[in-house]
């Protein structure tokens, strides 16, 4: 057997791996713009979270890499003066520029439409960061107060639905620049002078719930693709401008190469110095594409030019955008149906957000936490986070879910009552008129409280059948909100840290084991075999001696005791119960700070996202 020739192998890679990590880079950066739109859509597909991830990380690494290597080959070794990125950069331009080089010229052009895309990258970085966004909203306020503009741009109060789907995009862009991006800033209640007086709550309530979501929707794609995107910069005269330049300077220097004499070049060079300039006007056509089939488009235009005009060019240009925002349109779909494959594809390709609603369940975990035998290797708290997450699914987000819960907030807004109280109600606002259950709400912290209903659904709906075969959408939905609302208080801690306590991880974690202890009744039968009714029935009758820690179980008592107290109102303790999670969900919603909302849009957002932004809109639950 031959060895190989490793001599060979050196050489092949002393010769090409400048051209090498310059191809990675550019690979990179394709991959990257092609996918990276596709994260706040595919946040729990693993694979692909973990490849953008990925990308991310080496991009930076390798340009600096081979950044080095270009620097390092032209000064024969890298000096400590060259260490930097920017001098090392610099150093190899300018050895570029030498009299022999006679594509200087092009080279140059080059160089500079890469300081105009760094730029336009700071200042997207700036405008995104929430220090921009103040600054950007006190300089629309005080252009405003002296233009005398305090009128929309177009009346939300008669939006064009009958006709298409840009009336919803330019509604929602109105909304944006007048409200939600100032709620951002968290300047709402300091600069509301400066908002446009737009009757957004009387707009909201006139309007259907379905209308209501797709407009949210848009919003919040606003929000995210000004906060993580470069669209916010790029749709201005000056980003179009840069974009033309750009892609013409790439232009013109192809042509040049082409007619540039290579006889004397090596031909692997050829073909990379090709390919970098193809991969550059790829790069360039990709983000035109993206820069002209966006949101800030149909935004941008003008509405009666868009929606009314009768010209050829300008009708056929509208005819494409409607038909590109019908692929856009949310893909809510029935709670009776599943989604079909064409309407998933639809919206992980050209989705505003995750249309998702994420779950997780105590006891289920519990079921299948199984023996710490990582504590032998000190990898317990690893281990759990690792089962923790892969213990929770997803699924699409109902119509009939968002119905209900958007009337009512509707219906709580016409109710005077519900509006001022709302702020403080952790879930007793449905239970003021009964004493029996609102103590075991009112006694509690809203952690606590969101524990205790969370176990008491769970017990009630996995041992109740009595409604089995009828109508029980009530009964869903109370057990999909108690899922997620447990999700966001076990998997979502930052967000939830302006509503929990400083010991909800102890107390979840006793929980746990209490629920353990007794389904399994101190490890005299196997795991991962007992059906999750069964464990529910065993909790049911459990009682507080089969406990070695008593402290540690006293909320799955108190949440049994709850069940055995809804069981009492019959067919009524769903309604009860829906109208409960309706409440949790609201106080979450309007306690959070809105940055904590506008962080989890790159992951594609979530429920209690679009909840609180039509509370806004609705001034339901504001102090």
């Amino acid at each position: 057997m031959t060895l190989p020739d490793f001599n060979s192998v050196r050489k092949i890679w002393d010769d090409r791996k400048i051209s090498g990590f310059v191809l990675l880079s550019l690979s990179l950066q394709i991959l990257l713009t092609v996918c990276a739109p596709l994260r706040k859509r595919t946040s729990r597909m693993w694979i692909m979270s973990s490849i953008i991830w990925l990308a991310y990380m080496l991009a930076d690494l390798v340009a600096n890499f081979a950044i080095g290597l270009i620097a390092s080959s032209q000064c024969g070794v890298l000096k400590p003066a060259l260490s930097t990125e920017v001098v090392a950069t610099l150093n190899a331009f300018v050895q570029s520029l030498g009299p022999t080089n006679k594509l200087r010229f092009p080279t140059l052009a080059l160089f500079l439409i890469g300081i105009i895309k760094c730029s336009e990258r700071t200042r997207a970085l700036y405008l995104g960061s929430f220090d921009g966004l103040k600054n950007s909203v006190k300089e629309d306020g005080l252009k405003n107060s002296v233009k005398g503009e305090n009128e929309c741009r177009i009346d939300i109060s008669h939006p064009p639905y009958q006709e298409n789907n840009i009336g919803v995009v330019q509604c929602a862009y109105d909304l944006f620049e007048r409200f939600s991006k100032v709620l951002i800033a968290d300047l709402l209640y300091k600069s509301r002078d400066n908002i446009c007086h737009m009757d957004s709550t009387s707009f909201f309530c006139r309007r259907s719930p379905e209308e209501s979501f797709h407009i949210i929707a848009a919003e919040l794609n606003f929000i995210y693709e000004t906060l993580f995107t470069k669209l916010y910069v790029a749709h201005t005269k000056l980003g179009y401008f840069f974009r033309a330049m750009s892609f013409g300077t790439t232009s013109t220097a192809l042509v040049c190469f082409s007619k540039f004499d290579k006889h004397d070049l090596d031909r692997f060079d050829v073909v990379i110095t090709y390919s970098l300039i193809c991969g550059a006007m790829a790069l360039d056509s990709i983000a035109l594409f993206m820069l002209i089939f966006s949101d800030w488009t149909v935004a941008f235009a003008a509405p009666k030019d868009v929606v009314q005009s009768n010209i050829s060019w300008q009708s056929c240009w509208k005819t494409i955008l409607v038909r590109y925002l019908d692929l856009k349109k949310p893909n809510l779909c029935s709670s009776n149906t599943t989604s079909s494959f064409l309407g998933w594809s639809r919206q992980i390709l050209f989705g505003r957000c995750s249309e998702t609603i994420y779950a997780f369940n105590l006891i289920e975990y519990a079921l299948k936490k199984g023996a710490k035998w990582g504590s032998l290797f000190g990898l317990e708290d690893l281990l759990d986070k690792i089962k923790i997450i892969n213990y929770g699914y997803s699924k699409p987000l109902s119509k009939d879910l968002w119905e209900f819960i958007f009337n009512d907030l509707r219906e709580k807004k016409n109710n005077r009552e519900g509006f001022f109280e709302l702020w403080d109600a952790k879930g007793d606002w449905i239970l003021r008129y009964n004493d029996r259950l609102r103590r075991y709400v009112f006694d509690h912290d809203y952690d606590e409280n969101l524990l205790l209903w969370h176990i008491a659904t769970e017990l009630c709906y996995n041992t109740d059948k009595s409604n089995a075969g009828v109508d029980n959408r009530r009964r869903e939905y109370s057990k999909t909100l108690s899922d997620y609302m447990f999700y966001l208080l076990f998997l979502q801690p930052t967000m939830m840290s302006s509503v929990t306590t400083i010991g909800q991880e102890a107390v979840l974690s006793d929980t746990c084991d209490a629920i353990a202890q007794i389904i399994f009744r101190d490890n005299s039968e196997p795991r991962l075999v007992l059906e999750h009714e069964e464990a529910c029935k065993r909790i049911l009758v459990a009682r507080p001696s089969s406990i070695r820690d008593k402290y540690s179980a006293y909320l799955l008592f108190i949440a049994r005791d709850l069940a055995e107290e809804l069981t009492k109102l019959g067919d009524k303790k769903w309604d009860v119960m829906s109208q409960v999670w309706v409440d949790l969900l609201s106080y979450a919603a309007t306690h959070c700070r809105p940055n904590s909302y506008a962080q989890l849009l790159s992951n594609g957002g979530e429920l209690v996202a679009f909840v609180w932004l039509v509370m806004e809109h609705l001034e339901v639950g504001r102090k």
